[in-house]
């Protein structure tokens, strides 16, 4: 079962790689600038929104990080718990309960985090 769960979770990063590489294609040949943490921010925004278009526009990541200090230590657990739930289960099914366990402001909290959290790990991965 968990390796299951870990080729799911390695299928579900290559698919974040794969939009990656989309979105940057769109934007270089539209002459415009690409920034891959925006994608992922975007690509994550998405499924928590149960937005079907995952590639999303490319917005300015907004710099919340002070509400993230901000969290008490119990919320913050909590939102460290889902991210941890993102690499042992899956990145849809960390989403979901996520989606479905957190208030909205962890869950601010819980999209900027695993934005870093992923990007660290797709480039570790080289698929970005």
């Amino acid at each position: 079962m968990e390796e299951s769960l870990k080729q799911n979770l390695d299928t579900e990063l290559i698919e974040v790689g794969q939009l990656i590489e989309r979105r940057r294609n769109i934007l270089e040949q539209e002459n415009k600038i690409f920034d891959e943490k925006t994608a992922i921010s975007n690509i994550v925004a998405s499924q928590l929104k149960d937005d079907s278009n995952a590639i999303g526009d490319d917005n300015q990541i907004n710099n919340h990080n002070s509400y993230i200090n901000d969290l008490d230590p119990e919320k913050m657990q909590s939102v460290q718990s889902k991210i941890d739930t993102i690499f042992d289960k899956g990145l849809k099914k960390g989403i979901n309960e996520a989606k479905s366990d957190l208030s909205a402001l962890e869950l601010d909290a819980f999209h900027d985090i695993l934005v870093g959290r992923l990007y660290d790990e797709l480039k570790k991965r080289g698929l970005i």
